[in-house]
């Protein structure tokens, strides 16, 4: 181009060949740029018609604008041609006049066809836009399992055209704008009038203006021009590509900036917890809702805090952890070559290389690279003892737990890497310094001069509709106060009130409190499977139980037997459990042995100890043992177990449970049987028959009956 700016600027005059000579120099070598000449009217008056080729549309210029030039055999008017050629001749259902040089360049290069007419100093603009664009499709980064399945293309007037879809409301507002000294691109600002509040629209209008760029290629321009703190990594002005979402901010207040030549839309003001709001919470149950919200809160805080607080606990605070899970830690990091620090560092490192080249790989090629960074690389790491099996563990599910916000990407990336030098350095109270150094920023940030906290800081009916939870819509009747402060009402009727929605967390905290107080880790327990009793002629050991615990170490076989004696079943039991490592849990003994001539008041004083507790079996099998020799018994009941589950010893074993022993014991019936178990000298256990017990008085169980 050989013409200066002063030059373009001017306007036309009424010489035809004087302007066709201007746009000439203008596009001297732009071969695009197409000229038609041509003279319509019984007066021969000549005309031009100038556009890009292949960014218009032929049809429309052949047949709504050069045919009906052409076919036109009438005189024109030697005044105001233009303005009867437009009202008369041209069959284009968009028609404008414009005269300066500058916007009818602007204007072809978008795709319109300028007619210009000689003896007039303006020209025609007729819209001829035609170019292909992308065809509507949900955006990949913000799919939904249920809900629209539209998403915003690059052409400025298809997405327009999809906002004024979900909102069919004359309030529905735009204002148009070109920025940028070279690209000229066209940008919308989109708000609901009414509803938004008007500082926000014309300060979002002021910033616009006073961008001074070369080009606008992408919304992320826009938004690092105008953000409120530019070297902040959370953002300030929201984005999307989703037209159900960009049409429920502006119901909310707020406003859109659409730019030509990009699916990515802003929206502003921006706050904090708009991270953890997605929208699947609103096209499903609102119970679900909260819980995938609080789910994406508690995966964000995991992926920033769990290498820091791994690292502390480790190397700088091991007495506040259990010594089981500390000598574990400690065996897994022998013989390794770096310290926790750099092997943390090394795997988010890593982690973070894999996800990229995934991210930037082919479609289909990117899932593979992934399973094969992530698992092959991974195991090959720890099969070379250099890294720990742990520390894999935490940083594969802290980099899982980052996924799950796509857009706080930079932020989890920057304080996750913070943390972790802090947490070197200090130890845990440099982590929690991390921490209140992030929320006293984030409390200082703002947006469009609106604090970023602001959801956080209202009041509690506010708090409770759609921040921290996602309340369900008839709830919800007023939009955010800090947002929409002008027209609040969202809808109107009688408020349902609701208390369930309040009490939830403080049920769930209690139920958890109290299910995590009298929980028991199952390796702090001894598990019985099964007991052992006979009698003694000692008044202060009348009863000798024997409690066998299989052995649950890796690599051990067989079961050890934990003695009791005591002058009561119960105070044998007792001091059963005292003499055990660790408390014994009693429900897997399916078998108690009693030895042979127990007599009937001690068997009545065992059936009623175990049906009174519930820790107890009551569905145990009850048999009868003889010993081979005198002295403790030598027999396994792991292998009782297995003879009782035998096809012999169903014919040979009637069954017995506690529960049918006492009741028949209650009922007085004298045909009572148990099966007999003699013991081999070599351990084993010889089914010998049924021993028929002795008709008696059971005064314990009757009352107990009773």
């Amino acid at each position: 181009m050989n013409q200066t700016p002063s030059t373009i600027k001017e306007r036309l005059s009424d010489s035809l060949d004087e302007n066709l000579n201007r746009f000439h120099c203008v596009f001297q070598d732009d071969t695009t740029i197409k000229f038609r000449l041509m003279v319509c009217g019984a007066g021969h008056r000549q005309m031009a018609v100038i556009f890009a080729d292949g960014m218009i549309n032929n049809v429309l210029i052949n047949e709504h604008i050069i045919e009906p030039l052409l076919c036109w055999h009438e005189a024109l008017p030697e005044n105001q041609c233009a303005s009867f050629v437009r009202r008369r001749i041209l069959f284009s259902n968009e028609i404008s006049e414009a005269s300066q040089t500058d916007g009818l360049i602007t204007e072809i290069l978008s795709g319109n066809t300028v007619l210009l007419i000689d003896g007039e100093a303006s020209a025609l603009v007729l819209s001829t836009r035609g170019y292909m664009t992308r065809s509507i499709s949900e955006p990949p980064a913000e799919k939904v399992l249920q809900g629209p399945r539209e998403g915003f293309t690059e052409a400025l007037l298809f997405n327009l055209s999809m906002l004024r879809r979900k909102l069919c409301s004359p309030n529905l507002r735009f204002r148009f704008r070109r920025v940028g000294k070279q690209s000229n691109t066209m940008v919308a600002l989109a708000y609901m009038d009414g509803i938004a509040d008007p500082g926000v629209v014309e300060e979002v209008s002021q910033r616009l203006s006073r961008i001074d760029i070369d080009g606008i290629l992408d919304a992320n321009y826009i938004e690092e021009l105008i953000k409120d703190a530019p070297w902040s990594p959370f953002k300030t002005i929201g984005s999307t590509e989703r037209p159900d979402i960009v049409a429920a901010k502006l119901l909310e207040g707020r406003v859109a900036i659409l730019v030509d030549g990009t699916p990515v839309v802003l929206t502003a003001p921006f706050f904090l917890l708009e991270y953890f709001q997605s929208n699947d919470d609103y096209y499903s149950n609102f119970y679900m809702g909260t819980f995938g919200r609080w789910l994406r809160i508690l995966g964000f805080f995991s992926t920033i805090s769990l290498p820091a607080i791994f690292l502390g606990l480790f190397t700088l605070h091991q007495e506040l952890l259990p010594t089981r899970f500390l000598l574990n830690l400690t065996a897994a990091r022998e013989n390794l070559p770096f310290p926790t620090f750099l092997e943390m560092l090394i795997l988010i490192l890593g982690f973070e290389l894999i996800r990229e080249g995934g991210a930037k790989a082919p479609a289909n090629f990117g899932q593979t690279l992934g399973i094969v960074g992530g698992l092959v690389l991974g195991q090959a790491a720890v099969e070379a003892r250099l890294v720990s099996i742990p520390v894999v563990i935490i940083i594969a599910f802290t980099g899982i737990t980052g996924l799950m916000i796509p857009q706080l990407k930079s932020p989890v990336i920057l304080f996750r890497l913070l943390f972790l030098v802090l947490a070197s350095i200090w130890g845990i109270p440099g982590y929690l310094c991390g921490i209140f150094f992030l929320l006293l920023y984030l409390s200082s940030l703002q947006s469009f001069s609106i604090p970023y906290t602001s959801a956080l800081s209202s009041d509690r009916q506010a708090l409770l509709q759609d921040t921290l939870f996602r309340s369900p819509w008839f709830f919800m009747r007023r939009r955010p106060d800090y947002i929409a402060p002008v027209n609040r009402r969202r809808q109107s009727g009688p408020q349902q009130k609701s208390r369930l929605l309040c009490l939830l967390p403080l049920l769930l905290f209690l139920c958890s409190a109290s299910g995590c107080s009298a929980a028991k880790e199952i390796n702090d327990v001894q598990i019985v499977s099964g007991l052992c009793v006979y009698s003694s002629p000692q008044e202060n050991s009348r009863f000798i139980v024997y409690a066998q615990v299989p052995e649950t170490r890796e690599g051990a076989e067989g079961s050890q037997n934990i003695r009791g004696a005591g002058p009561t079943f119960a105070a044998a039991v007792e001091d059963c459990r005292s003499n055990a490592e660790k408390d014994i849990y009693w429900n897997h003994a399916k078998s108690i042995a009693l030895e042979e001539g127990l007599p009937l008041s001690q068997l009545q004083e065992i059936v009623l100890y175990v049906m009174e507790h519930r820790e107890m079996r009551i569905a145990s099998d009850l048999l009868l043992f003889r010993p081979a020799s005198e002295g403790e018994p030598q027999f396994q009941h792991l292998k009782l177990q297995e003879m009782l589950l035998s096809d012999e010893a169903e014919q040979l074993i009637p069954s017995k449970k506690v529960y049918q022993l006492f009741h028949e014991l209650c009922a007085g019936d004298v045909q009572i049987k148990l099966p007999l178990l003699t013991e081999q000298p070599d351990g084993s256990l010889l089914a010998t028959g049924v021993v028929l017990l002795p008709a008696g008085d059971v005064p314990l169980l009757q009352e107990a009956l009773r």
